[in-house]
């Protein structure tokens, strides 16, 4: 699976301007490996207790469903390592703290996927009212204009 979509995409790495065709191409691709269903949803370790407080971990059932959480978080362990490595670098920092592949596949859509006419309508007099600063240092200004765009609600802020 990894191989599969890293070897086709590796020309083709998430740079921030080309979101449609890459997640086009992620889709496409998974559907032919097994991650489909990792882009789409979520399992969750098997609680260790039941409502009354009672240790179920002998249990088959805890044992079976154990054993379902433990594959499914390598392959989606491998599926989120795809991911990343389908981006540029000056990306990986923001994403690889995502807790699941579907967790990542959601925020990229949020930062990259379509703005709404509406913000960008409200952040253009925003954009259009910044000064530049010859006595400020240039990463400053462009830190700057990076929060009036995230403030604006056009990228989700870091958590």
């Amino acid at each position: 699976m990894a191989t599969n979509i890293g070897s086709m995409l590796i020309n083709e790495k998430l740079d921030g301007t080309n979101y449609d065709l890459w997640s086009l191409k992620v889709q496409l691709l998974s559907n032919n490996g097994d991650m489909v269903e990792l882009l789409t949803g979520s399992m969750f370790a098997p609680v260790e207790q039941d409502e009354h407080g009672n240790d179920v971990t002998a249990s088959e059932q805890y044992k079976e469903t154990l054993k379902a959480y433990k594959t499914w978080f390598k392959r989606d362990r491998s599926a989120r390592y795809t991911l990343l490595s389908c981006m540029h670098d000056d990306l990986l920092g923001e994403f690889e703290g995502c807790p699941t592949a579907k967790d990542m596949w959601d925020r990229i859509k949020i930062r990259f996927g379509q703005t709404s006419a509406t913000r960008l309508r409200t952040l253009r007099p925003k954009w259009m009212q910044f000064q530049l600063n010859a006595g400020r240092p240039m990463t400053e200004q462009l830190r700057a204009l990076s929060g009036i765009v995230r403030d604006q609600g056009c990228w989700p802020r870091h958590t």
